[in-house]
């Protein structure tokens, strides 16, 4: 239950309204919070030379990289890593120029997940974006990683997420943006702001290439795989029905023959339980949440590069919890939804509850 003090003027503002869910609500607690700070605030309008999002056309994908650009939606510019965007083409695509993204702005989804937000470091450049990221393009009276913390702390996101009335927006416009009050603190402490968002996008970015660089060497070590994925027709000899995961499911069975044919000879093979501690699912059971607690993550959320801004929390007498709590340098693999994404635990996600649809190893 929540207790709130509510002035006889907030009534007035509110057009007499007298229901607490109003009152209480996160959005209306943030402006309120954010109209006694002691700086002046601006509307996001006069702090951003434009505030928009990208134009609206047929997308026609294409394989071949030369004849297009990296597309993402809303849920892509949240991932680390963006090798696994799709393509549009240059040639087909009408207006590209304003989907396109550049360095420096913040982006801000516009509908299903409402609110979330991503700073265009060098790895989103050349890219394309959909009509559902809006671009907040920073101008000279504010340094643009200040805009974006502001925008994604708890107070900024919950003004993105809530309406003047507290019901939750299903879909945000720019119009609705430009009204935000951004609190204008002493350029020393946005400077100071702004230089650890820069220095953290340009981790991040020398992350991702060196990142790259591992899996290249690999992959040049083991040799170009030439398997194909999707559908694919062949055949299986029955004995390795019987001698190999006993499956029937053809598509699978192509697969894994496909991958023997091309195996390195030269090559020494290990199973992964020979070198792998343990292998198993974490805890399945009812999740208690709670406001103060162990923080919760599901197999997509841990794919992101900042998991724990909205996350969920869980009660420490949480059953099973013990085994839902991730150890430095664990591997993480998703096992349902979007099977195969892999990361490795940090130092940020070390001491975290993952739910039971990643693996451990």
């Amino acid at each position: 239950m929540k207790i709130l003090k509510v002035k006889s003027l907030c009534f007035k503002e509110s057009d007499l309204r007298l229901d607490s869910s109003f009152h209480l609500s996160e959005g209306r607690i943030a402006r309120n919070i954010i109209d006694k700070v002691p700086f002046q605030k601006k509307p996001l309008s006069e702090l951003s030379s434009n505030i928009f999002y990208g134009g609206r056309a047929k997308r026609n994908y294409v394989k071949n990289i030369e004849m297009g650009v990296p597309f993402m939606g809303s849920s892509d510019m949240l991932k680390t890593t963006f090798d696994s965007l799709k393509f549009i083409s240059t040639k087909l695509t009408k207006n590209l120029q304003s989907s396109m993204l550049f360095e420096g702005w913040t982006l801000i989804s516009r509908s299903g997940t409402i609110g979330n937000t991503a700073y265009v470091n060098k790895d989103f450049v050349d890219k394309a974006a959909s009509e559902h990221i809006i671009r907040v393009v920073p101008n000279e009276e504010v340094k643009p990683g200040y805009l974006y913390s502001f925008l994604t702390c708890k107070y900024g996101y919950a003004l993105l997420t809530q309406g003047t009335f507290g019901a939750v927006i299903q879909h945000i416009e720019p119009d609705y943006l430009s009204g935000l009050p951004i609190p204008i603190i002493p350029d020393a402490k946005q400077l100071t702001i702004h230089k650890l968002i820069l220095e953290s996008a340009d981790l991040r970015v020398q992350a991702n290439k060196l990142l790259n660089e591992a899996i290249n060497n690999f992959e040049r070590k083991i040799g170009e795989s030439k398997v194909q994925l999707g559908h694919q027709i062949g055949k299986v000899n029955s004995k390795s029905l019987k001698t190999f995961h006993k499956r029937l499911d053809g598509q699978y069975q192509l697969l894994w023959e496909s991958l023997i044919k091309e195996q390195n000879v030269n090559l020494a093979l290990e199973k992964v339980s020979n070198v792998a501690k343990s292998i198993f699912v974490g805890g399945r059971g009812k999740r208690m949440y709670v406001e103060n607690g162990i923080t919760f993550l599901s197999s997509s959320d841990m794919m992101l590069y900042n998991p724990k801004r909205t996350s969920k929390k869980v009660s420490k007498n949480t059953p099973g919890l013990k085994s839902m709590i991730v150890s430095k340098y664990d591997i993480l693999i998703s096992r349902s939804g979007t099977v195969g994404n892999t990361i490795i635990v940090g130092d940020d996600l070390a001491g975290t509850a993952i739910s039971e649809h990643a693996l451990r190893l």
